[in-house]
Protein backbone atom coordinates (compact mmCIF):
# COMPACT_ATOMS: atom_id res chain seq x y z
CA UNK A 1 0.00 0.00 0.00
CA UNK A 2 1.08 3.52 -0.72
CA UNK A 3 1.31 5.10 2.76
CA UNK A 4 1.61 9.11 2.90
CA UNK A 5 2.56 10.00 6.51
CA UNK A 6 1.89 13.92 6.92
CA UNK A 7 4.63 14.90 10.10
CA UNK A 8 8.22 13.15 10.68
CA UNK A 9 7.99 13.79 14.33
CA UNK A 10 7.97 10.50 16.63
CA UNK A 11 4.75 9.00 15.93
CA UNK A 12 4.83 9.63 12.24
CA UNK A 13 8.98 8.37 12.70
CA UNK A 14 6.90 5.11 14.40
CA UNK A 15 4.55 4.55 11.70
CA UNK A 16 7.08 5.13 9.44
CA UNK A 17 9.46 2.39 10.53
CA UNK A 18 6.79 -0.22 10.85
CA UNK A 19 4.86 0.08 7.79
CA UNK A 20 7.99 -0.01 5.79
CA UNK A 21 9.34 -3.02 7.49
CA UNK A 22 5.96 -5.15 6.32
CA UNK A 23 6.93 -3.85 2.99
CA UNK A 24 4.42 -0.57 2.61
CA UNK A 25 5.94 2.45 0.48
CA UNK A 26 5.69 5.56 2.43
CA UNK A 27 5.70 8.90 1.31
CA UNK A 28 7.05 10.94 4.42
CA UNK A 29 5.19 14.71 3.85
CA UNK A 30 6.72 17.94 5.66
CA UNK A 31 6.48 21.70 5.27
CA UNK A 32 10.71 21.64 5.53
CA UNK A 33 11.52 18.80 3.12
CA UNK A 34 15.62 20.24 3.28
CA UNK A 35 15.28 19.08 7.30
CA UNK A 36 18.23 17.03 8.29
CA UNK A 37 15.94 14.70 10.44
CA UNK A 38 13.40 14.03 8.01
CA UNK A 39 15.91 13.44 5.55
CA UNK A 40 17.61 10.94 7.50
CA UNK A 41 14.33 8.88 8.35
CA UNK A 42 13.30 9.34 4.48
CA UNK A 43 16.57 7.57 4.04
CA UNK A 44 16.43 4.81 7.16
CA UNK A 45 13.62 3.68 5.76
CA UNK A 46 13.78 4.09 1.93
CA UNK A 47 11.30 6.77 1.71
CA UNK A 48 10.12 9.62 -0.33
CA UNK A 49 10.65 13.09 1.07
CA UNK A 50 7.75 15.80 -0.18
CA UNK A 51 5.87 18.90 0.62
CA UNK A 52 2.18 17.52 2.62
CA UNK A 53 0.51 17.89 -1.15
CA UNK A 54 2.81 16.07 -3.37
CA UNK A 55 3.27 13.56 -0.33
CA UNK A 56 -0.71 12.84 -0.58
CA UNK A 57 -1.52 13.05 -4.27
CA UNK A 58 -0.81 9.26 -4.99
CA UNK A 59 -1.48 8.29 -1.45
CA UNK A 60 -3.98 5.00 -1.11
CA UNK A 61 -3.65 6.08 2.93
CA UNK A 62 -2.99 9.03 4.25
CA UNK A 63 -1.88 9.51 7.86
CA UNK A 64 -2.02 12.70 9.78
CA UNK A 65 0.83 12.76 12.51
CA UNK A 66 0.72 16.19 12.69
CA UNK A 67 -0.46 18.86 15.89
CA UNK A 68 -3.68 18.68 16.25
CA UNK A 69 -3.68 22.67 16.15
CA UNK A 70 -2.41 22.36 12.82
CA UNK A 71 -5.15 20.56 11.21
CA UNK A 72 -7.10 23.43 10.23
CA UNK A 73 -4.27 24.94 8.01
CA UNK A 74 -3.50 21.99 6.71
CA UNK A 75 -6.15 19.32 5.29
CA UNK A 76 -7.41 21.99 2.73
CA UNK A 77 -4.27 21.31 1.16
CA UNK A 78 -3.68 18.06 1.23
CA UNK A 79 -5.46 15.49 -1.47
CA UNK A 80 -7.78 13.39 0.82
CA UNK A 81 -10.64 12.94 -1.64
CA UNK A 82 -11.62 8.61 -1.51
CA UNK A 83 -8.34 8.27 0.51
CA UNK A 84 -8.10 6.49 3.98
CA UNK A 85 -6.98 9.13 6.25
CA UNK A 86 -6.33 8.37 9.77
CA UNK A 87 -6.39 11.06 12.59
CA UNK A 88 -3.69 10.75 15.12
CA UNK A 89 -3.82 13.84 16.75
CA UNK A 90 -5.03 14.81 20.49
CA UNK A 91 -7.01 18.19 21.65
CA UNK A 92 -4.59 18.56 23.84
CA UNK A 93 -3.27 21.68 25.68
CA UNK A 94 0.67 22.49 27.02
CA UNK A 95 0.06 20.99 30.69
CA UNK A 96 -1.30 18.22 29.30
CA UNK A 97 -5.01 18.25 30.02
CA UNK A 98 -7.14 17.29 26.81
CA UNK A 99 -9.33 20.20 25.64
CA UNK A 100 -12.44 19.81 23.20
CA UNK A 101 -11.74 20.45 19.40
CA UNK A 102 -13.94 21.92 17.33
CA UNK A 103 -17.37 19.99 16.00
CA UNK A 104 -16.60 17.70 19.07
CA UNK A 105 -13.78 16.23 18.06
CA UNK A 106 -10.11 16.30 15.51
CA UNK A 107 -12.13 13.90 13.31
CA UNK A 108 -14.93 16.05 13.26
CA UNK A 109 -12.75 18.53 12.30
CA UNK A 110 -11.02 16.78 9.39
CA UNK A 111 -14.63 15.80 7.82
CA UNK A 112 -15.81 19.08 7.84
CA UNK A 113 -12.45 20.30 5.54
CA UNK A 114 -11.86 17.15 3.74
CA UNK A 115 -15.67 15.56 3.38
CA UNK A 116 -14.77 13.26 0.63
CA UNK A 117 -11.76 11.63 2.97
CA UNK A 118 -12.75 8.08 4.41
CA UNK A 119 -11.35 9.49 7.69
CA UNK A 120 -10.56 7.39 10.67
CA UNK A 121 -9.59 8.52 14.37
CA UNK A 122 -6.75 5.62 15.49
CA UNK A 123 -3.49 5.49 17.01
CA UNK A 124 -3.65 7.65 19.03
CA UNK A 125 -3.46 6.62 22.58
CA UNK A 126 -0.55 5.11 23.26
CA UNK A 127 2.90 7.05 23.07
CA UNK A 128 5.73 6.76 20.67
CA UNK A 129 7.65 4.17 22.61
CA UNK A 130 5.02 1.23 22.36
CA UNK A 131 3.52 2.13 19.34
CA UNK A 132 4.78 -0.29 16.45
CA UNK A 133 5.80 -2.55 19.00
CA UNK A 134 2.74 -2.48 20.96
CA UNK A 135 2.73 -6.73 21.31
CA UNK A 136 5.40 -6.02 24.04
CA UNK A 137 1.89 -5.23 26.01
CA UNK A 138 0.07 -8.57 25.83
CA UNK A 139 -3.70 -7.04 25.16
CA UNK A 140 -2.90 -3.87 23.94
CA UNK A 141 -5.69 -2.44 21.95
CA UNK A 142 -5.96 0.72 19.62
CA UNK A 143 -9.73 2.52 19.78
CA UNK A 144 -10.84 3.37 16.33
CA UNK A 145 -14.21 5.64 15.47
CA UNK A 146 -15.59 5.91 11.61
CA UNK A 147 -18.11 6.33 9.33
CA UNK A 148 -16.44 3.67 6.42
CA UNK A 149 -16.41 0.67 6.96
CA UNK A 150 -13.66 -0.33 4.30
CA UNK A 151 -11.33 2.07 5.36
CA UNK A 152 -11.64 0.67 9.34
CA UNK A 153 -10.62 -2.55 7.88
CA UNK A 154 -7.76 -0.78 6.48
CA UNK A 155 -7.10 1.18 9.26
CA UNK A 156 -7.10 -2.61 11.42
CA UNK A 157 -4.83 -4.61 8.96
CA UNK A 158 -2.48 -1.67 9.58
CA UNK A 159 -2.68 -1.80 13.62
CA UNK A 160 -1.97 -5.53 13.38
CA UNK A 161 1.24 -4.71 11.70
CA UNK A 162 2.11 -2.76 14.70
CA UNK A 163 1.33 -5.48 17.15
CA UNK A 164 -2.23 -4.48 18.74
CA UNK A 165 -4.17 -7.64 19.97
CA UNK A 166 -7.12 -6.36 18.56
CA UNK A 167 -8.76 -3.46 16.90
CA UNK A 168 -11.72 -1.85 18.80
CA UNK A 169 -14.32 0.20 16.92
CA UNK A 170 -16.10 2.44 18.32
CA UNK A 171 -18.37 2.96 15.71
CA UNK A 172 -18.94 6.20 13.66
CA UNK A 173 -17.79 9.69 13.02
CA UNK A 174 -20.07 10.73 16.49
CA UNK A 175 -17.47 8.18 18.80
CA UNK A 176 -14.61 9.95 18.01
CA UNK A 177 -14.73 11.67 20.72
CA UNK A 178 -14.64 8.57 22.96
CA UNK A 179 -11.10 7.48 21.37
CA UNK A 180 -10.00 10.83 21.96
CA UNK A 181 -10.79 10.06 25.60
CA UNK A 182 -9.02 7.31 25.82
CA UNK A 183 -6.03 9.21 24.77
CA UNK A 184 -6.76 11.57 27.55
CA UNK A 185 -6.99 8.44 30.14
CA UNK A 186 -3.65 7.24 28.78
CA UNK A 187 -2.03 10.81 29.19
CA UNK A 188 -3.00 11.37 32.43
CA UNK A 189 -1.84 8.30 33.90
CA UNK A 190 1.57 8.67 31.76
CA UNK A 191 2.29 12.10 32.50
CA UNK A 192 -0.02 13.68 35.41
CA UNK A 193 -0.02 10.62 37.65
CA UNK A 194 3.68 9.35 36.67
CA UNK A 195 3.40 6.59 35.60
CA UNK A 196 5.36 7.05 32.54
CA UNK A 197 4.82 6.07 28.71
CA UNK A 198 5.92 2.17 28.53
CA UNK A 199 2.35 0.93 29.05
CA UNK A 200 -0.59 0.31 26.50
CA UNK A 201 -4.65 0.46 27.09
CA UNK A 202 -6.20 -3.57 27.10
CA UNK A 203 -9.55 -5.33 27.58
CA UNK A 204 -8.43 -8.30 29.69
CA UNK A 205 -11.66 -11.63 30.01
CA UNK A 206 -12.30 -13.62 33.01
CA UNK A 207 -10.83 -17.21 32.07
CA UNK A 208 -13.32 -19.50 30.81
Amino acid sequence: MNIAIIGTGRIGATLARAWAAAGHRIVLGTRDPGNADAQKLADEVGAALAGPAQATADAEAVVLAVPYGALADLVPELNLAGKVTIDCTNPVGSTPVPAPGPDGSGLALIARLAPNARAVKAFNSLGSGLLGRAARAPGAVTFIAGNDPAAKAVVADLGAVLGFAETVDLGGLDAAPLVEAAAAIWITLAYRQGRGPDFALALTSPPA
